[in-house]
């Protein structure tokens, strides 16, 4: 098709060819726009949720293999047109790119939409960046900008952030007393080895027999459970993590599972509200996406209606 196309194409005036790109070029336009419409409505709906995805982003990239950073954009871009519809339009007619409004997302309030708006109207990805240090302070800019984390090869990675006096200083006091172990003060190292102190610490057992003191809250928590509470003793939350790789159970239409690792909760497979016990064979891992949906499918959305905080 592509060589019949290319052929075709030879024997054309460059007229035919010039409008053909701008054809395109709008139906691009318009492909992009509407593409963003299906994607707010998905993101509404909660449809990669229902397909065993945590979040939107990865959804876009494990399912549809887009890119992180086309994923990304796209959100963005969509989530800000739900706010301001007119952007379907704008972007249709080639007002703005998406990736001019993937820089601008970040910035966009009710307050300062016009002028933002007004300021990135036919402009590159480098105009708005340079039009937002006028508006904000350069740091702000670049920060909210910048990847936090970005590959340099295949076991290394760039790692940037905005840090305050007090982290700046424990930093220095960390290279200070590891001095003898880490000659050199590099900051990977140093934050390297908190970090394994710090899971370390996470991953500690808990102890099996309470002591004398903590005696009091053991016989507490005894009591909630033969009342029937929804407490869920240590011993079964290290069983299910376990089980579960602690990873988020919900199945996917492949038979495969979400595996998300962040943000896990405990779900009832037989909701606790309905008579289900606190047995691990009726308890499994989700992630706060899936146990939310969970709880909507059973109950109605108000149950599954307070705020958290987004994966993304």
């Amino acid at each position: 098709m592509k060589k019949s196309l290319q052929m075709t194409l030879k024997s054309q005036s460059d007229r035919y060819i010039l409008r053909g790109i701008e054809m395109l070029i709008a139906k691009d336009r318009k492909l992009k726009s509407d593409f963003l419409i299906y994607l707010g409505e998905a993101d509404y709906r909660k449809l990669y949720a229902k397909e065993g995805y945590s979040s939107l982003f990865r959804w876009l990239t494990e399912k549809y293999e887009l890119s992180e950073s086309s994923a990304l954009k796209r959100i963005q871009v969509s989530r800000l047109a739900l706010k301001f519809p007119f952007l379907y339009r704008d972007i249709a007619s080639g007002k703005y790119t998406l990736s001019a409004l993937g820089r601008l997302a970040p910035f966009v309030n009710g307050a300062n939409a016009p002028i933002l708006f007004g300021g990135a109207e036919k402009k590159s990805v480098r105009q708005v960046e340079e039009f937002l240090v006028t508006q904000f302070p350069k740091e702000d800019v670049e920060d909210r900008l910048r990847k936090s984390v970005s590959p340099l090869g295949v076991d290394r990675h760039q790692v940037q952030f905005t840090a305050g006096n007090e982290f700046i200083s424990d930093l220095e006091e960390a290279r200070a007393l590891l001095s003898h172990k880490l000659p050199k003060g590099k900051l990977a190292e140093i934050l390297g080895l908190g970090l394994k102190y710090l899971l370390k610490e996470l991953k500690k057992p808990v102890r099996k027999a309470p002591s004398k003191r903590e005696m009091p809250l053991a016989v507490e928590a005894a009591n909630r459970i033969l009342t029937g509470s929804r407490y869920i003793p240590r011993g079964i939350r290290r069983q299910l993590d376990n089980r579960d790789d602690r990873r988020c159970q919900e199945k996917r239409p492949d038979g495969s599972i979400c595996g998300e690792t962040r943000f896990l909760e405990i779900d009832h497979v037989q909701p606790f509200a309905l008579g289900g016990a606190n047995k691990p064979e009726n308890l499994r891992l989700l992630c706060w996406t899936h146990n939310a949906l969970r709880a909507e499918a059973t109950f109605g959305k108000w149950r599954a209606s307070k705020p958290r905080m987004t994966p993304e």
